[in-house]
């Protein structure tokens, strides 16, 4: 299995996710700890660190390999603007 590993975010490597329309396997990150990442070991704030991720990283496309990142806050957000989850009571 090949998969593009995104370098310098190793510790926010969640794991692999099949992609069976397109037949591959890409790496899977946390985008979260990603910036957390950023600010920790590269000394920028909040928005330095969401700005260049969002841009540099996250907005990067290299093909069908492309790394996945995953954002818990983002995701908790839409549903609570949605008022429901996935498959969720729609009444």
């Amino acid at each position: 299995m090949n998969i593009l590993i995104a370098n310098g975010f190793e510790k926010a490597f969640l794991g692999t996710a099949d992609i069976p329309q397109i037949k591959t396997t890409v790496a899977v990150y946390d985008g979260d700890k990603c910036v957390e990442i950023l600010q920790e070991e590269h000394g920028m704030d909040l928005e330095e660190a969401v700005t260049y991720f969002d841009f540099n990283v996250k907005d990067s496309f290299m093909g069908g390999l492309t790394p996945i990142f995953v954002e818990k806050n983002d995701a908790m957000r839409c549903l609570e603007i949605e008022g429901n989850g996935v498959g969720g009571d729609q009444r």
